[in-house]
């Protein structure tokens, strides 16, 4: 069985769009968000059509934050600076992208 990618279904499902933090971002709660998926043959609805354009409108407070710059202005996401570099900062970064993200500012990380 090929390996599934969750992130992709999830904004089929309707469930959010892709942040410029390259995180699913849902309407109500942001980045804060757990993906799961449960793998049947019957027929389910999706609970919501696509979001295909995305609603971070000008906000790119995200990309300023990371400290590794493995967030970029073009919408790439470079996973080895996010990873391995973020691994020897003296300090994690603590998901800052995330964090900062005022699309469900009211929960917590």
């Amino acid at each position: 069985m090929p390996k599934l990618q969750f992130k992709p279904l999830a904004y089929a499902a309707g469930l959010g769009w892709r942040g410029k933090n390259n995180l699913l971002i849902h309407p109500v709660f942001g980045p804060r968000v757990v993906i799961g998926v449960i793998l049947t043959d019957a027929l389910v609805e999706a609970p919501g059509r696509p979001i295909l354009e995305p609603l971070c409108g000008d906000c790119d407070i995200c990309l300023h934050v990371c400290p590794v710059g493995a967030l970029r202005p073009d919408g790439t996401f470079d996973r080895f600076k996010c990873y391995y570099r973020n691994r020897w900062l003296p300090e994690p970064c603590g998901f800052l992208c995330m964090r900062v993200c005022p699309y469900g500012a009211e929960y917590e990380c």
